[in-house]
């Protein structure tokens, strides 16, 4: 899209789209208190879905209580996400036999049970804190997924461009709250009281209990019951297509996360540790507002929407590989966020809307597995690459490799999501209120 392009959309976006205020009012009008009392224990499973992320803030800790046992608390930590791998490919299956609420819920009780099993047991047997610390991670899977089917059948039809994004923000700001808790309550040298994080998943599973709505499905029930025979859960190909697609945008994107560190504290020695971290939560916050506004990401670029976001992840993410300058590196680092949460949330928000029925929960599933599976082989593929085409696999030698995969990835992203936008949108429009 050419910048003069972008310019009158912006002056429409004023003169026909209204002012956002406007917007927002209109919004709080047409959300009756029904749909609010709906989505409420839905936002809030989705505030507690990343929690097991808290375990990298108390890591250094676990290592002073299990010294010579490197190896096993480095599983501690990782172990959780290829539990929530599991829990979305487990939540594409549960969905249909369980519901959303059911699997909600049972990702909930995993998480507690985990997480008090390292609140009460972590220091008995590095043994507990590996089995409590896995099972923290199901909910990362199954509740997103299921939060997106339960949404899909709630939400009016002028809703649905915005409320996976806004489902999304609200896991990536239980990600930030969960490390800046998890530090307070370990402030004193226990790590097993940073598990106290976990209290909150126990009210959230209350409210759960009580509010969540039972029947996200009632229409597809109601046609099951009239006719006798059992709707299929029936993804378009197009659909497959986008979750391949996600797969592999996945294997590069986590290139800023996986070698930031290395590159600033050991490659380019000009910083620490506390700038990195400094780095990674403000970039948390920008990802957080960038999954919020992602239907006005749609709206602008419309079937070019993840290409345009790769791109501009893949070029920010280039010129921090390249930087020697802290600032830029820095400032690189936050704008990427943009592109990176608005690409995976125009993933998601057209995977929900171009699938009907109980095959929302289980794409939304596959697509949460496909996720985590990419995120957790680019740690070794994007080495590998940088070995093979670079014969280096030095921090910035990584990074810049995983930036020209993104390029590539993103730019052939367009022949499918433009696919999968014509399902989600058949007017070529995103709907506004």
């Amino acid at each position: 899209m050419k910048i003069s392009q972008f310019q009158k959309y912006c002056v429409h976006s004023i003169t026909e789209m209204e002012p956002y205020s406007i917007i927002f009012e209109r919004v709080g009008k047409e959300m009756n208190g029904k749909l609010i009392r709906q989505m409420i224990p839905i936002f809030a499973s989705s505030f507690v879905a990343w929690f097991y992320c808290m375990i990298y803030t108390p890591l250094g800790l676990i290592y002073n209580t299990y010294p010579g046992q490197d190896a096993l608390v480095m599983t501690i930590a990782t172990l959780p996400g290829i539990i929530a791998m599991i829990g979305g490919f487990a939540a594409a299956a549960l969905l249909i036999k369980m519901g959303s609420k059911s699997v909600v819920v049972l990702s909930l009780v995993l998480m507690i049970v985990g997480g008090m099993i390292c609140r009460f047991l972590g220091t008995s047997g590095i043994h507990f804190a590996i089995i409590g610390s896995a099972l923290t991670g199901f909910a990362a899977g199954g509740i997103p997924a299921a939060n997106y089917s339960a949404l899909a059948s709630i939400v009016p039809a002028s809703f649905k461009d915005k409320v996976f994004g806004w489902s999304d923000a609200l896991c990536q700001a239980g990600l930030i709250a969960v490390g800046f808790l998890a530090g307070i309550f370990a402030a004193k040298g226990d790590w097993t009281h940073s598990f106290n994080v976990y209290y909150i998943a126990i009210v959230v599973l209350v409210i759960v209990l009580i509010a969540y709505p039972k029947n996200c499905n009632a229409e597809e029930a109601a046609a099951e019951a009239e006719t006798g025979v059992k709707e299929k859960a029936r993804i378009p190909g197009s659909v497959i297509g986008l979750i391949v697609i996600k797969f592999m945008t996945a294997l590069f994107y986590m290139g800023l996360s996986l070698f930031i560190s290395d590159l600033v504290i050991n490659e380019l020695q000009i910083g620490s540790a506390a700038v990195v971290g400094t780095i990674t939560s403000l970039a948390s916050v920008v990802a957080t507002i960038s999954a919020v506004i992602v239907f006005i990401w749609l709206k602008v670029f419309k079937k070019t929407s993840t290409m345009v976001a790769g791109v501009f992840l893949g070029v920010m993410m280039l010129i921090v590989s390249l930087s020697r300058s802290l600032p830029v590196i820095f400032a690189c680092s936050l704008i990427m966020q943009i592109g990176m949460n608005t690409q995976h949330s125009s993933y998601g928000t057209v995977l929900a809307n171009a699938t009907k029925g109980k095959a929302v929960g289980v794409a939304a599933g596959i697509f949460s597995g496909a996720t985590f599976i990419g995120e957790a082989l680019g740690g070794y593929l994007n080495p590998w690459l940088a070995n093979t085409i670079f014969k280096s696999t030095a921090a910035s030698v990584c990074m810049r490799t995983s930036a020209i995969g993104m390029i590539i990835v993103a730019i052939i992203s367009f022949f499918v999501f433009s696919k999968v936008y014509k399902l989600a949108f058949p007017d070529g429009k995103v709907k506004e209120q």
